[in-house]
């Protein structure tokens, strides 16, 4: 499950789960999502345990 709530133009992500934690790293460093990762930036010192909240900027 993932619980996305809004701020601005800032998105909030509680990811719940090994696996969505695992799919949206890998998402991320996959090489075609450039525009994921060109839109989208999550703080690198949030994105350490699956159970919590990221903090994620759009462009």
């Amino acid at each position: 499950m993932i619980d996305i709530s809004w701020s601005g133009n800032q998105i909030y992500l509680i990811i719940l789960g090994d696996f969505f934690y695992t799919t949206l790293k890998a998402l991320l460093n996959h090489p075609h999502s450039r525009w994921f990762s060109k839109h989208i930036k999550i703080d690198a010192d949030e994105f350490l345990h699956p159970h919590q909240k990221l903090h994620c900027h759009f462009n």
